[in-house]
């Protein structure tokens, strides 16, 4: 009878934690339960990029301050700092694709380094180009597609080998996780573009773009060509469905179907035209999707749903980095602020309560450069979004041919922080 119990009782409190951890990863509990826990402060400037590593136990963040630091996704606690060799903001870091000792990081700047997280001072350049690097994502055979002003680079860390395709002025990367063959990259124009990795050839092109590859172009129906693309992200639950984050007044956070070019939903209540490069992400197995606004709150639909379920104010001006946790459902937000916040389930959280207005922005202003119109890097974003940046760089997708150098070590270091672009109208973020 003893055993009976203890055998009773032992099932009892594994039902009821199973429970609750299919709960933590329902979709009606994640919205109303999520909260603020932690803040976790170290980098001196916007937090422009969050990767959790594959086992889930490390954070990997970069920064303006071009600093990319680990933190332990079980305490929020500082593990390792490192002071790369960029010489502007940091636009995405992650552990390199073959090699987790390592982190592959790039910056405004235009540099790809890849730096050992022991002995940074054996960092390698993988590749400059003219203008700046945004956004990065593995693919097959652990290559990095990144997104670029003059285009989508295929990247090999481990012999400093790269192949260029697709159009000028990248800034949205993704790989297709039912098939990482298939990577799909967006940016200064409404059209998101399918490529087929396998077809780009294996020769260095390092002055050419690989003209082939090319499956599918597809746009949301309401966007317009003047509608850039900030963020892209592929269904873990419906293979093909694409979420598209478009930037710029009246652009649409789409959920497109790559196979038909169809557009299935355009999600509501979201406004993003101040940052050139906001997240856009699916949670919950895909039944999901999130993104962060202009208005400092990172707001959560389900992915069947125009309308949100749950806004969530985490920053005092712009949410523009939205991770979540490849084990459990916890998340974390990024933006303006120089800390990175952790969103949970402890219930004892909170979110940011400082109204907008000018006490707020002053307090950000004290820890950030703001890049406004008056500030001498504002024209390189109003270039990257509206022109592109570099040689033979025009209007045309075609264009943008400047050279990349995979050799010389000497580098500019010209970057431009993730900031505030005008915006075309002043309204606030409403559901409408």
């Amino acid at each position: 009878d003893a055993t009976r119990q203890m055998a009773a009782l032992w099932w009892t409190r594994h039902r009821e934690r199973g429970q609750a951890l299919a709960d933590a990863r329902n979709l009606s509990f994640l919205p109303s339960r999520l909260s603020i826990i932690h803040r976790s402060e170290g980098h001196l400037g916007c937090v422009n990029t969050l990767q959790f590593n594959q086992e889930g136990n490390l954070l990997v963040s970069g920064s303006d301050d071009c600093a990319v630091k680990f933190w332990d996704a079980h305490t929020y606690s500082l593990k390792h700092s490192i002071s790369t060799n960029h010489h502007s903001n940091i636009f995405f870091a992650r552990p390199a694709p073959h090699d987790a000792t390592q982190v592959v990081s790039g910056c405004g700047g235009g540099e790809i380094y890849l730096t050992p997280v022991e002995t940074p001072g054996n960092a390698t350049r993988l590749a400059r180009v003219p203008g700046m690097v945004v956004k990065a994502d593995v693919c097959a055979s652990n290559l990095l597609v990144v997104g670029s002003t003059v285009g989508a680079i295929l990247v090999d860390p481990r012999r400093t080998k790269i192949r260029r395709f697709g159009p000028a002025r990248t800034i949205a990367v993704r790989a297709d996780p039912s098939n990482d063959n298939i990577v799909a990259v967006g940016g200064n124009h409404n059209l998101v573009r399918l490529y087929d990795t396998r077809m780009l050839g294996d020769d260095d092109t390092a002055t050419a773009r690989v003209t082939t590859g090319l499956l599918a172009s597809m746009h949301a129906a309401s966007s317009h060509s003047h509608h850039d693309i900030s963020g892209l992200d592929f269904s873990p639950r419906h293979p093909g469905r694409l979420l598209v984050n478009y930037l710029g007044a009246g652009g649409p956070l789409a959920e497109l179907d790559s196979r038909t070019s169809e557009t299935l939903i355009e999600y509501r209540g979201r406004k993003n035209s101040r940052t050139f490069a906001k997240d856009c992400i699916y949670l919950n197995d895909g039944s999901m999707v999130a993104t962060g606004c202009d208005d400092g709150y990172v707001v959560f639909w389900r992915d069947d749903d125009d309308t949100p379920v749950r806004r969530l104010r985490a920053d005092n001006r712009i949410v523009n980095c939205v991770a979540y946790h490849p084990g459990v459902a916890a998340v974390a937000v990024s933006g303006i602020d120089s800390d990175i916040k952790w969103l949970d389930y402890s219930g004892e959280g909170s979110e940011i309560s400082a109204p907008m207005g000018a006490d707020s922005e002053s307090e950000s202003d004290s820890d950030t450069e703001f890049i406004g119109p008056d500030h001498p890097l504002y024209p390189l974003v109003v270039q990257m979004m509206q022109g592109g940046v570099g040689a033979g760089a025009s209007d045309s997708d075609e264009d943008g041919e400047g050279v990349i150098d995979v050799d010389d070590d000497n580098s500019d270091g010209n970057g431009s922080a993730m900031e505030e672009v005008d915006d075309d109208d002043g309204d606030e973020d409403d559901f409408d």
